[in-house]
């Protein structure tokens, strides 16, 4: 089965700008427990411009497959709600993280927060609609 990219109806204001990851009927969610340390939840947006694809298995979640996709991380850390993201690819000092590109993981929806407690996301932002 193909990964579906789902946008999510235009009506609803908290999700405008998002997409969620299907594939065949299970919903996929990205967990803080599959980011890199020092990787906020948050600061995490989609890159489509390569599409996600099917990844491996997962035994401890006892998953048969995972999906992986591309994302851009833009660490937000300190500044207030609402300020715009800085685009330059320059040191942030106050969390120690590069903003760039990382590999990102996508679980069935079912089976998030089996391993750590963390947030968890269905509706992932897309690159550069932050």
């Amino acid at each position: 089965m193909p990964v579906d990219v789902l946008d999510p109806d235009p009506r609803v204001d908290a999700v405008r700008g998002c997409v969620a990851l299907r594939r065949g009927p299970v919903v996929h969610c990205i967990e803080q427990a599959d980011l890199p340390p020092g990787v906020t939840l948050e600061d995490v947006s989609i890159d489509l411009s390569a599409s996600p694809r099917i990844g491996p298995a997962v035994s401890s979640l006892r998953v048969g497959a995972t999906i992986l996709a591309e994302a851009v991380v833009r660490p937000s850390e300190g500044l207030p709600l609402g300020t715009a993201h800085p685009r330059s690819s320059h040191h942030d000092e106050r969390s120690g993280m590069l903003p760039g590109r990382i590999p990102l993981r996508a679980i069935p929806y079912a089976r998030w927060a089996n391993r750590a407690s963390g947030a968890m996301r269905v509706w992932i932002p897309l690159t550069g609609q932050e």
